[in-house]
């Protein structure tokens, strides 16, 4: 509660914090102000969507993109929680006479080095001007983590602690990426919008499933959570494999003009209004 009245407190200031667009921030000298709106109309370039009417909407709502990495999402979201949940518990069998402190007080190294990882995958990515590698290398070292805790009866206590590092860290290298690699494939500032609220919104439901498979009638093993963890995590790394993969595919097709047609007949003003289904759209990967 603690936690969550804090988030409140600070999502109510950003209401007056937190521009909408460069003309609005105060801060911002007339220069800048121009610099960036500049920038803004040269990344949307032909690709934009600036009207919100029934087929801009019905473009953003049924786009494959937004609901593939919202389950991958999912998945993916679910390991983060679930470290939440299981890390106490694991840290404590390192000694039972720990007090619920010194226990806290271990766990907190944990996401120190998960939020470095999360940075340093960060700026690489940017650096390389590529996300999906990254991401997959998220999911083979949360993955080493959950086999094992997976194989935590012929593992020491220390190397199930160590574990947690893996799982957590991985995770976290992960999440992020999946954000830009859908904000980097739509088009569009409504489209951009929408497309993050579904899949940061949906995509925590992820918790839900995290609160649901670690049982205390399992404690401390959680079998079935870890279980569940490691089969959600392999299958939001194949799903995300398979986005890739049609990423590609529709650049391929594209490239060869197959979609060409889409601006056929079509009012300049609409073919200005179709975002990432314009036939000039890359998308990245």
């Amino acid at each position: 509660i603690i936690e969550g009245s804090v988030t409140a407190v600070v999502a109510i200031a950003c209401k007056w914090l937190v521009v909408d667009w460069p003309a609005t921030a105060t801060w911002l000298t007339d220069a800048d102000r121009a610099l960036i709106t500049r920038r803004i109309a040269r990344d949307a370039g032909t690709c934009r969507i600036d009207r919100l009417n029934a087929k801009a909407l019905r473009r953003c709502l049924l786009d494959w993109k937004v609901w593939v990495t919202t389950i991958v999402y999912i998945g993916t979201c679910n390991s983060t929680y679930s470290i939440n949940l299981f890390a106490p518990t694991i840290v404590q069998q390192l000694n039972p006479t720990f007090s619920s402190r010194h226990v806290q007080a271990l766990v907190i190294p944990i996401f120190v080095v998960s939020a470095l990882a999360a940075l340093l995958s960060a700026l690489g990515s940017d650096k390389m001007r590529h996300r999906y590698g990254f991401a997959m290398g998220g999911y083979l070292i949360s993955g080493i983590g959950f086999v094992v805790l997976l194989a935590q009866h012929h593992v020491a206590i220390g190397v199930r602690y160590m574990a947690l590092y893996f799982v957590s860290a991985g995770s976290y290298v992960a999440l992020p990426l999946l954000w830009t690699l859908l904000a980097n494939n739509v088009a569009g500032q409504y489209k951009v919008s929408i497309a993050a609220a579904l899949q940061i919104g949906l995509g925590n439901s992820g918790g839900i499933i995290a609160s649901l498979i670690y049982t205390k009638q399992q404690a401390p093993f959680y079998s079935t959570g870890y279980d569940v963890s490691f089969a959600l995590l392999l299958f939001s790394a194949l799903l995300l494999t398979l986005f890739v993969l049609g990423l590609r595919w529709e650049n391929e097709k594209r490239k060869a003009g197959g979609r060409d047609y889409r601006i056929t007949d079509l009012p300049a003003e609409e073919v200005e209004n179709l975002g990432d289904d314009h036939p000039d759209f890359r998308f990245v990967y």
